[in-house]
């Protein structure tokens, strides 16, 4: 069994700033799985980004707990 993590997830559309962009936690096995669960977020809360699925560009995505770690005080 593969363990998920936490990955922080921020999106934009080829129109920034004028879309907007989008930022998330969400928990997947791996960056790809972390990006298309964004993907699947931003199409359940924006009615228009099923239309850009194309459009979308991933700005960042990392893993929460191993960036929280790297930079303890």
């Amino acid at each position: 069994m593969t363990h998920k993590k936490r990955w922080y997830v921020t999106m934009t559309w080829e129109n920034w700033p004028e879309d907007g962009a989008y930022g998330t936690i969400v928990e997947a096995v791996d960056e790809i799985s972390a990006e298309a669960a964004c993907a699947n977020e931003m199409i359940a809360i924006r009615s228009n980004a099923k239309d850009h699925v194309k459009q979308w560009h991933m700005l960042d995505c990392f893993d929460v707990d191993r960036f929280i770690e790297k930079h303890k005080r």
